[in-house]
Formats: C-alpha cells, sequence, structure tokens
C-alpha cells in the first residue's frame, strides 16, 4: 500500500499533466478556432466503433473539471459522420461504415 505522501505526490503530478495537456494539446485548438472566427472547437480523443459506449477516462474528466473551472463548456460527445478507418479499409467486413470519433466538444 501506497503511503499518503506519495498519493499526494502522485496526485500532485497528476494536476501537473493536466495543465501540460491544456497548454499543450488543448490551448492551440482554442486559439486557431478563435482566430478562425469560431466559439467552439471538437478535441479527437478516441476512434471506436458507434455501438461501443465511450466514455471519459480519469485523466479526461478532470481536464474536463478543469476546463469548467475556467468557465469553458465542455462535453464529451461523439461527432462527424460515421466511417471506415483506412486501417482496415483492405479487409472490410461489409458491415457499412461504423466507426465515429469522439472528443471534448469546447465552447465559450
Amino acid at each position: 500500500m501506497i503511503s499518503a505522501k506519495e498519493a499526494r505526490d502522485l496526485y500532485e503530478q497528476t494536476n501537473l499533466n493536466i495543465e501540460k495537456y491544456l497548454a499543450k494539446d488543448i490551448e492551440p485548438f482554442i486559439v486557431k478556432a478563435i482566430e478562425h472566427g469560431k466559439c467552439q472547437c471538437f478535441i479527437l480523443v478516441a476512434s471506436a466503433p458507434c455501438y461501443m459506449n465511450i466514455t471519459p477516462n480519469t485523466f479526461q474528466r478532470a481536464v474536463m473539471e478543469e476546463l469548467k473551472k475556467l468557465n469553458y463548456t465542455v462535453k464529451f460527445r461523439s461527432y462527424g459522420d460515421k466511417y471506415i478507418p483506412s486501417g482496415i479499409a483492405d479487409d472490410y467486413s461489409g458491415n457499412g461504415q461504423n466507426y465515429l470519433n469522439h472528443g471534448f466538444e469546447i465552447s465559450w
């Protein structure tokens, strides 16, 4: 069992990782959307067959909470049209286009 100090240190590292993720992976999308006159952006997190129920993991939920603290509106949802990923186009089963993108919808 980890000690309370180790748990606290691990927790603080997670917060640092969230800050790095926001600065490196989220902020550029927001700035680019603003430069193009938009008031929202979508950030891809995962792609999966449409029959799978994709939910945010612990880190992604923490990122969403951090964005909400900064007064953004954040949703985790699927977006775009269904498609066949190019990596499996050769072994296509004939089931149709069944993959969807999932990610953050951030608006301000």
